[in-house]
């Protein structure tokens, strides 16, 4: 397969959503570690802007797979990817609820 034609989209949803999920674990653990308040403010800001970040991605990438259908599978894929971040997010958003109240 030929990945110099390849969607450049593709890389980025992957990138973005794999910047998403390494910043959001890695200010959820300094909560876990500090059970600070500010840190916890900070980490639902986080959350606002990287769902913005992914929502955006997550449009491109489904227009582009209407005009793109070679690469198809590979940017579903990729959408599906950068949609295991909300379980993600839930999980860790329960848990720090929990320890705030």
């Amino acid at each position: 397969m030929n990945h110099d034609n390849e969607p450049r989209i593709i890389s980025v949803g992957k990138r973005v959503a794999q910047c998403s999920a390494v910043i959001g674990t890695f200010i959820f653990l300094c909560f876990m570690v500090l059970n600070r308040l500010e840190i916890a403010i900070f980490g639902l800001a986080f959350i606002f802007s990287a769902a913005l970040g992914n929502l955006i991605v997550v449009l491109v990438l489904l227009i582009e797979m209407s005009r793109n259908v070679q690469y198809r599978s590979k940017i579903a894929a990729t959408i599906l990817y950068t949609l295991l971040n909300i379980p993600l997010v839930v999980c860790y958003s329960f848990i720090a609820t929990k320890l705030i109240f």
